[in-house]
């Protein structure tokens, strides 16, 4: 997918956010004194609504609270995309099993790579019938050790749209 996404925005917000606060404090080393605009901002922060809890001696602020809630959220939720991120190639080559028990393979988008079968799904009697021959289109799921085929929609897809098989050494 091509664009920015939303964590992508809050990490840049960030790293923004992290930059003005070390030029703020070294403005304020080397001149001694704060900006006006980070004595309005130190201001708004340290008049920001506090809690008098029940439970507690002294005052309690919210907002820290909810932004490190919403910060840890979206983490999460950045996280959560990366896992079984799915993955789809197109005229993926079959060479051969490696010694390891990856295949050796190429494709459009990532070139010569070794792809390594999950052990959820048994590919290797597939893959070994498809030495030598190019999927059209595959689609896995990129685990952390593995490459998965299992759910529907992901396998590789030897026929084109003639329902034709192509070998290598036509493409």
């Amino acid at each position: 997918m091509k664009g920015l996404h939303i964590t992508d925005a809050l990490g840049l917000l960030a790293y923004f956010f992290c930059g003005y606060a070390a030029l703020l404090v070294m403005w304020t080393v080397w001149k001694k004194e704060r900006p006006k605009h980070a004595e309005r901002w130190m201001k708004f922060l340290l008049t920001a609504r506090t809690k008098k809890d029940k439970f507690d001696d002294g005052m309690a602020r919210w907002w820290p609270l909810w932004f490190c809630v919403l910060l840890a959220g979206g983490t999460a939720y950045g996280m959560l995309s990366l896992i079984n991120a799915p993955v789809e190639e197109h005229h993926v080559a079959v060479y051969g099993q490696l010694d390891n028990g990856d295949w050796a393979m190429s494709s459009d988008e990532e070139g010569k790579f070794a792809y390594r079968p999950c052990p959820d799904f048994d590919a290797a009697p597939m893959l070994k019938k498809g030495i030598g021959f190019v999927a059209p289109r595959a689609a896995w799921d990129q685990l952390p050790t593995c490459r998965s085929i299992r759910k529907r929609g992901r396998g590789f897809f030897w026929r084109d749209q003639n329902w034709h098989y192509i070998h290598i050494k036509e493409y």
